[in-house]
């Protein structure tokens, strides 16, 4: 596509217990500090149940283990802005959009950038009120992987966000968004970590 013009597909098993596909569509502009997107996601649910586990959805108890899932019926998608301010590796976002469960929702985020860490804040407004939190992504190594015709390589990074309130707003994560992958390849981002190192 055009420049800076970026999209992305994913299908899988996700967190949150959820399978299905989303498509995420991005533009940058102002010299790259500014990011437009929007996802569109087509989901469902999937658990592993041990044996003597009670169904998700019915009365069932199942005598051995077994994989329970549900149709894809999730339709969901949002659309935001980010901006991210070099000088401090900072980035602010808010998007709008209908969440897992048909949860329509604002969102707030607050991210800075510590090398290959992340922190931040969020908040998010629903109808029957306002939940924030924090949030962070540690780097799970090696980040090095040795190249062979197949691998089996771990998810990049572990992440975990705390919410001061119950959970008010079900997301998922697919491991594979556009924010954070160009928060990694952002020229400003580069330039900083190479002054650093140099400097080091």
């Amino acid at each position: 596509m055009e420049r800076n013009f970026f999209t992305s597909i994913t299908a899988g098993y996700f967190t949150n217990y959820v399978y299905g596909i989303d498509f995420e569509l991005g533009k940058f502009l102002m010299g790259d500090k500014l990011l437009i997107k929007g996802k569109i996601s087509y989901t469902g649910n999937m658990m592993y149940l041990k044996k003597g586990t009670k169904s998700i959805w019915t009365s069932k108890i199942y005598d051995e283990k077994t994989v329970e899932y549900s149709d894809m019926y999730y339709l969901s998608g949002d659309i935001g802005i980010e901006y991210r301010f070099p000088e401090y590796d900072l980035t602010a976002g808010i998007s709008y959009g209908k969440f897992l469960y048909f949860k329509e929702a604002w969102k707030f985020e607050f991210t800075r950038q510590f090398d290959e860490f992340n922190i931040g804040f969020v908040a998010t407004n629903i109808d029957e009120g306002t939940n924030v939190g924090f949030q962070m992504a540690i780097p799970i190594y090696p980040k090095k992987y040795k190249t062979k015709n197949f691998r089996i390589r771990p998810s990049s990074y572990f992440q975990y966000t705390y919410f001061a309130n119950s959970n008010m707003v079900s997301e998922y994560n697919n491991g594979n968004s556009l924010s954070k992958f160009f928060g990694n390849v952002n020229p400003y981002f580069i330039k900083n970590q190479l002054s650093e190192d140099i400097n080091w």
